[in-house]
């Protein structure tokens, strides 16, 4: 098999992902995507040897060994998917990393993102229209399996969670994932290549709207880094008196733009719900996971602060602490420090900001939206992180391995 077929099915189970990774088939915990991404490295692996299938990030290695030893260490009980370094969900997320990192080409993954955003937009328009006509939802969430993993939903549950949806999120399980999938491709559309054509800022402008409307504060949130981030890369190359040109052009229109957001329906509901930065309330939204994680990380044992710790025992020290043990109770940057203390961070924070010096403007936008989501919604090991982590690491270290 030649190198752009290797990289186009690659590219394509990449873009599947956030798809089809929350349906599974008992007794296998994984996805779909996760099945289908190892199946194909196997394949590989046999074909071309381990070399020419994978490709991790420098210190990754000792971040993997050092999860799969907390991993083992803080089990209260003995399972053969603990020989595997962190886990099986954690080994088989590294291997999709690393394969997908091996074969990542720009050009396919987001030619294959743009069609299903494509997609997704438009059924997004007739959720909205509907919901706008009729006050009513419908579920276009593909019915690949009646197993979900998402809440702990069957299928069927998930379509009337869909039907009772407020918001409209089209393909995804809720508006965040559809948002974070859009600032994926917005990342790409903006810095994935020197020359923008006339159509990627049609696709640009189209992702803006659809962000907006969708009133997900951790799409908004990474909207205006990646807009930061843009103009940083434009005022670098142009001349002082440009720069206070288009600065006294640009607060101005920011300063509008910001108040009519915020004085719209749309935007009115989406700073109302700051509400819900509380450790009364019992919801499952970002807005609380950006406190309860560092109230319970705060009454952990010295050792485990340092070390990291089991889900059981997190979830005793939440029960007595905030009132609340479901899953997904952190965001991503508690997750990591809860489960694999401070060492744990540490060594995550070496790999990254490695890519991050060695790396493009699209390595440094993918890497800075990642972290800034991680501050808002969950991330640990999930669709978002795993695509931001391949652009990253990707597009800076990618190598071809056939002529």
């Amino acid at each position: 098999m030649k190198l752009h077929k290797q990289q186009n099915i690659a590219m394509l189970l990449l873009a599947l992902y956030p798809v089809v990774d929350f349906f599974y088939i008992p007794p296998m915990p994984f996805g779909y995507g996760t099945i289908i991404f190892i199946i194909f490295y196997i394949y590989s692996l046999f074909k071309y040897g381990v070399k020419n299938t994978i490709i991790l990030p420098k210190f990754f290695i000792v971040f993997w060994l050092y999860i799969g030893i907390v991993t083992f260490l803080m089990s209260t009980s003995f399972s053969p998917t603990l020989l595997l370094p962190g886990g099986s969900h954690a080994f088989c997320w590294v291997i999709c990393l690393g394969f997908a990192s091996k074969f990542y080409n720009v050009e396919y993954l987001r030619r294959y993102m743009r069609i299903i955003v494509f997609i997704s937009a438009f059924l997004f328009c007739i959720q909205l229209a509907l919901i706008y006509k009729t006050g009513s939802n419908m579920c276009f969430v593909p019915p690949l399996s009646s197993n979900v993993l998402y809440r702990d939903f069957s299928y069927n549950e998930l379509v009337l969670f869909h039907l009772r949806a407020e918001r409209p999120s089209a393909l995804f399980m809720e508006p965040a994932y559809f948002a974070q999938y859009l600032l994926c491709l917005l990342t790409l559309e903006l810095f994935g290549s020197s020359n923008i054509k006339y159509y990627n800022k049609y696709i640009i402008l189209g992702i803006v709207v659809l962000l907006i409307f969708l009133r997900s504060g951790c799409g908004v949130v990474g909207l205006a880094f990646l807009i930061l981030i843009k103009l940083a890369s434009v005022y670098s190359t142009i001349s002082l008196e440009k720069k206070i040109f288009y600065t006294i052009f640009l607060l101005p229109l920011f300063y509008f733009g910001i108040h009519s957001y915020t004085s719209s329906e749309a935007g009115s509901k989406m700073v109302d719900r700051k509400s819900e930065i509380s450790l009364e309330n019992t919801e499952s939204s970002g807005s609380i996971r950006m406190l309860r994680g560092y109230v319970v990380y705060d009454n952990l044992p010295m050792s485990n602060k340092i070390f990291g710790s089991n889900g059981d025992d997190v979830k005793n020290i939440a029960r007595r602490t905030v009132g609340y043990d479901e899953g997904m109770l952190f965001n991503g940057f508690q997750a990591y420090l809860v489960e694999y203390g401070i060492i744990g961070i540490l060594l995550l924070t070496l790999i990254y900001s490695y890519i991050y010096r060695h790396g493009k403007i699209v390595t440094k936008a993918s890497i800075i939206v990642l972290l800034v989501i991680s501050f808002i919604e969950y991330t640990f090991f999930t669709p978002l992180m795993l695509i931001l982590s391949v652009i990253a690491f990707g597009s800076q270290f990618n190598k071809k391995m056939f002529t």
